[in-house]
């Protein structure tokens, strides 16, 4: 009989939150919005978890899913739901390991992605998000999310920022596929000199493609 799965979810509040979630977008039917009524149900993380659990190797703890990050956003095309985004904190029983990461649940095709950062630059101590700057960073017309931490420093007793930065996936022939991925190249450009905000994030990442001459927003190969 396999072990079950209890997954507790709790409203995060470990962080002062950015007031309004920032949004620059060049499209007019792409709207995200943020919802109180549409989070993604439960069963479908223990389910994914459960299995997760099933073909690891090693012996995990219960896990437990913190809501953070602002709460679910909704992204529509058109006026019509297409993409539910839940930033989530996930830690072990046992442990005292915590991760922060995004769920994307499409709901054209009724399925649910979990997208993390790379295991070798995943931030292991994360306590929580801020509301994220929506800003469409690789001209897709398509929403790209981005999130903010306070992590311990490695060179003191203070905090630092750490950006997490979440890339839609879209392709030219189907706009609205809702699949996103993670920027390890975006989300270590990103700084506290940088104005945590859309327009001042756009044009930041714009100089930095033209000295480069060479566009740092990509995903990472999973």
């Amino acid at each position: 009989m396999k072990k079950r799965i209890a997954i507790f979810i709790f409203f995060s509040l470990f962080f002062e939150q950015v007031s309004v979630a920032d949004t620059y977008t060049k499209s007019e039917k792409i709207t995200v919005s943020s919802s109180k009524n549409m989070n993604i149900p439960l069963s479908e993380f223990v389910d994914f978890f459960t299995k997760l659990n099933n073909e690891s190797a090693e012996n995990i703890g219960n896990p437990q899913i913190h809501i953070t990050g602002g709460g679910v956003k909704i992204v529509s095309e058109n006026s019509k739901n297409i993409v539910v985004i839940q930033p989530f904190r996930l830690s072990y029983a046992g442990s005292t390991n915590a991760f922060c990461k995004l769920a994307v649940k499409n709901l054209k095709k009724n399925k649910l992605d979990i997208v993390s950062a790379p295991t070798k630059s995943e931030l292991d101590q994360c306590e929580g998000l801020s509301k994220p700057v929506v800003v469409d960073l690789n001209n897709d017309s398509f929403p790209d999310f981005i999130f903010k931490t306070q992590t311990k420093s490695n060179k003191g007793n203070f905090e630092v920022a750490q950006y997490l930065v979440f890339l839609s996936t879209n392709t030219s022939t189907e706009l609205a596929n809702g699949s996103y991925c993670y920027s390890t190249s975006i989300s270590q450009f990103l700084s506290e000199e940088i104005p945590f905000k859309a327009t001042q994030i756009y044009l930041a990442i714009k100089k930095e493609n033209n000295r480069r001459k060479t566009e740092i927003q990509k995903c990472d190969l999973q």
